[in-house]
Order: structure tokens, then sequence, then C-alpha cells
């Protein structure tokens, strides 16, 4: 390999669990256990379908870009076993998306869907990002940092946001001072558009309960243009200070990464009850070694793309 490839989710395994970072990053085996994960899946095809309908717009709204996403898993093989609850939980979110939350007047005008950023012609949905650092190792002559904006889009007065989408059972206020991927996105923003001012993240979560379905309904807060009590979006400003400062603290989390004499263990912690190699590791506590190895090398595995296999098999409306 002659140059090395780091994205935020190996950082944040490599901060909460080297074990699980040495089997799942770029920079080591590249594995991932080949059972379906439903939260990824679920969050994959929310992603999608809202990608659609702001960059291809090859469906006629998001939920039948959703259900595209679904038949394309089924077919892929990489669908759970629980995708016909979990396709009816977000069928429900994006129609009250689409039909009620944009649709609904604050303070006199409907919500904003927010303009997208077109940069040299090019819509910036599902931007992938890849610029070089400077981290001293001895093995790789170029590192790179890679990653993929959401959406980037522009406001009023002509600045930058990167929006991130989430779901999540309940909603958080961000902390810029704990959100690794929110000063990255910022950071890198700040180099792909250097001609524009960036002004911050914008995280976007979609609560994971069915607006329709009355049993799950919560009590009602007030709402704003921004915000009620499934759908919120939270704008957080930053300064060319966090950039510098996460560009610094990035360099040297990824120069311990470059290092092969790296120490791996496991780290124990609330991240293991998602964890697919968790069986392996409480053999690895119970036993020793030798069993932690039979038993990690049980577990089948796949490499990352298999589980974006499935846009392969997307079917479009046919034009008439």
């Amino acid at each position: 390999m002659v140059e090395a490839i780091c994205r935020t989710s190996d950082r944040v395994a490599f901060g909460e669990c080297r074990l699980r970072w040495s089997i799942t990053s770029h920079l080591r085996e590249n594995r991932s256990s080949i059972s379906v994960n439903g939260a990824y899946w679920f969050g994959s095809g929310i992603h999608y379908a809202l990608e659609d309908k702001y960059g291809d717009k090859r469906f006629v709204n998001a939920q039948d870009a959703f259900q595209a996403y679904v038949d394309a898993t089924l077919i892929a093989g990489t669908a759970p076993e629980h995708y016909a609850e979990d396709s009816v939980l977000a069928l429900g979110m994006l129609r009250y998306y689409e039909d009620v939350w944009l649709e609904i007047e604050i303070d006199g005008a409907k919500r904003n869907e927010l303009e997208t950023f077109v940069f040299n012609g090019v819509p910036q949905i599902e931007q992938k990002f890849r610029i070089k650092i400077e981290v001293p190792n001895k093995i790789y002559p170029d590192v790179y940092y890679e990653g993929i904006f959401d959406r980037v889009i522009v406001d009023e007065i002509g600045r930058l946001w990167v929006l991130d989408y989430k779901t999540t059972q309940r909603f958080t206020k961000s902390d810029i001072y704990m959100n690794q991927q929110a000063l990255t996105y910022y950071w890198a923003a700040k180099h792909l558009y250097p001609e524009k001012k960036v002004a911050g993240v914008v995280w976007w979560q979609f609560a994971k309960r069915d607006p329709f379905d009355k049993d799950t309904r919560k009590q009602k807060i007030n709402p704003t243009k921004d915000e009620d009590e499934y759908i919120k979006r939270e704008w957080i400003p930053m300064k060319d200070i966090n950039a510098n400062n996460e560009y610094k603290n990035m360099c040297l989390q990824v120069r311990d990464m470059l290092n092969p004499n790296t120490s791996i263990y496991p780290s124990y912690g609330t991240h293991c009850r998602w964890c697919s190699f968790r069986t392996s590791c409480q053999i690895k506590l119970d036993k020793d070694d030798e069993a932690f190895r039979e038993s990690f090398l049980s577990i089948s595995t796949e490499s990352q793309a298999y589980f974006e296999s499935w846009r392969a098999f997307l079917q479009f409306p046919k034009i008439s």
C-alpha cells in the first residue's frame, strides 16, 4: 500500500476499542460481520431517500425512494430479518416529513427545505472528499482523510453549512467539543470550498417514531421553524480555531493508528452492546487468546463494500 486512508469511523473505533478498530479499519483488515446491523440498514435507507429527494430526483417522493432501497437490499441479501417492520416505521417518518412537517406554516411561512449548494455545476449531495494530511510515519508516503457529506447547503446570506442526517431514538443537543464528526466536517468543508464562508454544521435529527401511530405519539412541544417532537434541525456555528485544533488532534491520533507497533486490545464499555464481535471478546475474557482466535475466525465476515452492494439492484421508474 503506497498511501494510507483514514476516516472518522476509524478514529471513533480507535478511541472506543482498538480490537474492533483493527478488525474493521481500512488501515488493517477492513472487515465487518456479515450479519446485518438493523440500525445501519435503517439509517442508510433514510439517507438514500433524502439523497434522491434533493439530488437525482428519480422518484416521485422520498417514500418511493426508500421502498426502492428496501427492494434492492432484499435482492442483494443485505436486508435484516425485521426489515418489514422497520420499513413501515421509515415510510411513516418520511411521509410525515414530506406531507406534514414541510407543509406546516410557522410564523406565516412553510418550513424551508434549505437550498443545496451547487459547486462547479454539481449539487453537493453525498459529496465525497479526500484531503491530504501531514502525518509523519515510516510506512506511507501519502496520508489522506476521506469522508462523505450528506449535503451542503447555502443560507440566505451565502454562507455554507454541512448538513448531516441522523435517525435517533431521542433528540440530543450537540456539543461541538464532544462531536468529532462535526468538527471534522467543518475542517474538511473549509478545505473543499476555500472561496466560500463556511459557517458550521447542521445536525438534522429524525426521531425513530411513527408520527401517525397514536401509541408512539409524544406530548407536543412548541413547534419552531427547525423543530417539533419528530424532527429537529440544530445549527452549530463554528470558528476557524475549531478547525485548526481539530486538525492537530486528527494528525496526532492518525499517527498512532499508522504505527505498526500500536498495542491492540479490547476496551469494554457500552459500545459493546452492538458490537458484532462481542461474543469473541467474552471468550477472550473468560478463557485465553487461542480460544478467542478460534471464535473470531468462526465469525462470517465480509468487506465493507458488501453492505453497499444494494445500489446495483436499484430499480428506477420508467420515464414515459
